[in-house]
Order: C-alpha cells, then structure tokens, then sequence
C-alpha cells in the first residue's frame, strides 16, 4: 500500500488544502483526557497501520474529535467494517496512528475521491461508490 501523498492527507493534486495532525492510539486508549489535543473541527481523518503500512479507513466529519471517540467506543455495537476497524485497533493500539486533516470545503467529495483512489481496507463495506465525474462541475 502506498502511503498518502507525502503521507500527507492535506495535499489534494499538488495544493495544501490546510493543517494536519498525527495521534498514536496508545496513549488515547490509555487516557482519555488526550483527545483534547483533537480539534472539534470540520476535517477528514484517516486510520494508517504502521505495522502493516496501510491505511485502514477514511473518514469526514463535522467534529473530528467526536467522531474519532465514537469510533474507539467499545460500546457502540458497529456492523461490517467499522467493527472490524474497531477490532484491528482493540488488538494493538499502539501500530495505528490518526491522521486529521483540517478542511471543510468540499470535504465529502475530497474524501469520496480518496476513498476510490486509496481503497481501504474498512471503507469497502457498505460504501457505494460514486463515479468521479459526480465531483466535477460542468
């Protein structure tokens, strides 16, 4: 697997769209308190295995740290690729690393686009993919 344009999400064709952040898992597993380091801002994240070199699932939302948590809950019952992200992660947290990249123009399609070039692992499940030229205006 390839890692992300100079392992970096926040670099769409040659342009920086914004900021970025990296988090081991470890130390968020082992207190809660460090995911104030999180912004509670509009980005996409992406779940990378060092061990492995892959990256295992993209992701966008509204607020980066909610849903970071909610995705590391051990009592949200998940279905497909989520819980088996959930479950890779369980097994050693300290190989998986986040990373954030803060961004709220166009960050679905960013992602959509990402997702069909990347193809990660956990993404695959349940994710009917647009074509590309859905992303493109006329």
């Amino acid at each position: 697997m390839m890692k992300p344009v100079g392992f970096s999400v926040c670099e769409f064709g040659h342009q920086k769209i914004t900021d970025e952040y990296k988090f081991n898992l470890l130390p968020l597993f082992r207190d809660e308190s460090k995911f104030r380091f999180i912004p509670q801002l509009e980005g996409i994240y992406l779940f990378w295995n060092n061990e492995k070199e892959e990256l295992c699932y993209i992701g966008t939302s509204r607020n980066l740290r909610a849903r970071i948590m909610t995705h590391l809950d051990k009592s949200i019952k998940y279905q497909n690729g989520n819980k088996m992200l959930l479950e890779a992660i369980l097994e050693d947290p300290s190989k998986f690393d986040v990373l954030i990249c803060l961004v709220s123009i166009n960050r679905e399609k960013i992602e959509r686009i990402m997702i069909q070039g990347y193809k990660p692992l956990y993404n695959r499940y349940g994710l009917k993919p647009k074509p590309l030229s859905d992303f493109f205006w006329e």
